[in-house]
């Protein structure tokens, strides 16, 4: 759909990925991105006769497609869906950060950060990310308009993990000012992805180590999961949250 109101410009990079996704027959994700962009587009305006008529299409497009894959659980079942769509972006993420660790710097890995981006954001369909979603999705973010800026100016990357003002916690990608986001959501689903990573989703089954210990499974996989997150917080540089985490780890356990 190219018709996007001017006043719900704000979704059209989702729906431009979801097209992308479509030629590679993607069919979940792309589900999610209309749905996500759905959602957002009644947030942002959804009383405007243009809008409102956008929308109507835009949700008239997602029963099609309920109808016409009547068995896939990805978009019949959200917790399906959850598992397959964040699978999806962690591989996206996973591999760009590889790449940038290794200084393969190149636009296509602008790119792919700049997707991963997306599909974290597509990920709020389903509720509030984890803390260690919400770590990765502004990774990305800042890693997209970092090395966006860096091939604008000539300036030679700097592999890895950005420490700085303008790497700040919280801070918001501007497409406005820094990057065209037309031109990288638009090619970012062409480049080659990485088969899948071992990167965990929110539905990965967990060992049960419990049967000599005194605390509860439920326990157990709670501390497992703030381990997780001071990990991936020690991998961006946060250290606070890290420190939280293992804080409340800690306190957990001894409990």
């Amino acid at each position: 759909m190219t018709n996007v109101p001017e006043a719900l410009k704000q979704i059209k990079p989702y729906l431009t990925l979801a097209s992308q996704l479509d030629q590679k027959n993607e069919v979940c994700v792309g589900y999610y991105c209309r749905l996500y962009s759905v959602q957002k587009g009644m947030e942002i305006n959804k009383s405007a006769p243009d809008c409102k008529k956008f929308l109507i299409q835009l949700m008239d497009i997602l029963e099609a497609l309920k109808k016409k894959y009547p068995n896939d659980e990805t978009i019949h079942s959200e917790m399906v869906g959850q598992a397959c769509v964040e699978k999806y972006a962690l591989r996206i993420f996973d591999k760009a950060d590889e790449d940038d660790r290794q200084a393969l710097f190149s636009k296509n890995l602008v790119k792919q950060f700049y997707t991963a981006g997306l599909l974290f954001d597509i990920l709020n369909c389903f509720g509030e990310l984890s803390e260690d979603l919400v770590i990765k999705k502004q990774y990305a973010k800042r890693k997209a308009m970092y090395l966006n800026k860096c091939f604008q100016t000539g300036e030679t990357p700097i592999p890895g993990p950005l420490v700085g003002e303008n790497f700040r916690e919280g801070f918001e990608y501007d497409d406005s000012k820094q990057a065209n986001e037309q031109d990288i959501s638009n090619q970012a689903i062409h480049s080659n992805q990485p088969e899948a990573t071992t990167s965990k989703t929110n539905y990965d089954n967990y060992e049960d180590h419990q049967a000599a210990c005194s605390v509860t499974v439920e326990v157990m996989q709670k501390a497992q999961k703030l381990c997780k997150y001071a990990q991936s917080a020690l991998q961006y540089d946060d250290v606070s949250t890290a420190i939280k985490n293992l804080e409340e780890c800690l306190t957990l356990l001894k409990n």
